[in-house]
This record gives C-alpha cells, sequence and structure tokens, in this order.
C-alpha cells in the first residue's frame, strides 16, 4: 500500500464491471486488513450485498431502474462532504460513481484524487476517449485504463490492487 492519500473513483460506462470488479478489491483488502473505506456514490443501489446475497443483482436491476431519477442535488452533496471526511480518515478510499458522465458526478470527482477507468469491450474506443476527457476534466489524475470483459473482471481486479 503506498503512503500518501488516494480517493479513487471508478468510472466508466453501464455493464463496465466497476460493481463486481470493486466488491473483489472489497474482499482482497479485508482479507488484508488494509485500513479503507469503499463509498458508493451512485443511488443506484448497488452494492456488496449485491454480491452477497442470493439474488441481488437483480434485485438490484429493479431497484436501480426505480431510483434512476433520483441523484438530486442533496444526494450528490451528501456525498461530497462525505468523501471529504473520508479522506481525512483514510488513507484509502475507492469511490463508486456509476456509470454517467454528468454534472453530479463532475460534482463528486471533484473530490477525488485519481480515476480508475473500466470500459466494457462492447462499447467502441471513442467512447473511452470520452471518459479520459470528462475525468480529466475534472483534474483527476489516471490511475489506470482497462478494457473488461466478463471472464477478465478477477484478472483487472488483481492488476488494480497492484496499483493501489
Amino acid at each position: 500500500m503506498r503512503t500518501e492519500r488516494r480517493v479513487v473513483a471508478f468510472i466508466g460506462p453501464p455493464h463496465s464491471g466497476k460493481s463486481t470488479i470493486l466488491y473483489h478489491i472489497y474482499s482482497t483488502l479485508r482479507r488484508r486488513h488494509v485500513r479503507f473505506f469503499l463509498q458508493r456514490a451512485c443511488p443506484d443501489g448497488e452494492g456488496i450485498w449485491t454480491a452477497e446475497t442470493p439474488g441481488g443483482r437483480d434485485i438490484a436491476r429493479q431497484h436501480k431502474r426505480a431510483v434512476s431519477q433520483f441523484f438530486s442535488d442533496f444526494f450528490v452533496q451528501f456525498q461530497v462532504n462525505s468523501i471529504k471526511q473520508l479522506a481525512k480518515t483514510f488513507q484509502l478510499v475507492l469511490v463508486d460513481t456509476g456509470g454517467k458522465m454528468s454534472d453530479q458526478n463532475r460534482w463528486i470527482l471533484a473530490v477525488c484524487s485519481h480515476y480508475v477507468l473500466l470500459v466494457s469491450s462492447s462499447y467502441p474506443a471513442s467512447v473511452r476517449r470520452e471518459w479520459e476527457e470528462f475525468a480529466e476534466s475534472c483534474g483527476l489524475k489516471k490511475l489506470a485504463v482497462f478494457t473488461t470483459t466478463p471472464e477478465n473482471l478477477s484478472e483487472v481486479a488483481e492488476r488494480i490492487l497492484k496499483l493501489l
């Protein structure tokens, strides 16, 4: 683990494996007794429970459709304030921002220091460039960019762990 404080945003379009990869990273860091925090800064309802609960992914998909319009200013301000406080307490804060380039995510990314971009191989190369430009316009430093497939998510998570 590095000694400088990092607030690492996990970004990328929908269905690129962000939640799955973060679950793997979360589980590994806990087993290693690393002091960190995973902040789910997206109102889609996904979290560790989706991987650990029978039927969790299906429930999360239904919830996501129901709350897709609830990325309110109040929610975003709460996330921004939370991330600022967490960064004072933890050397490493991981932030799941969800899969949209939006003003709300821009506000959240503004309090992060680095980004990991995950883009499914099903997206054209232009999507990767758009996400990189979005992250850099928020002042984030690139930690890593990965093209994901359903088969390589564990491998990508292991590679990210080496960078944290």
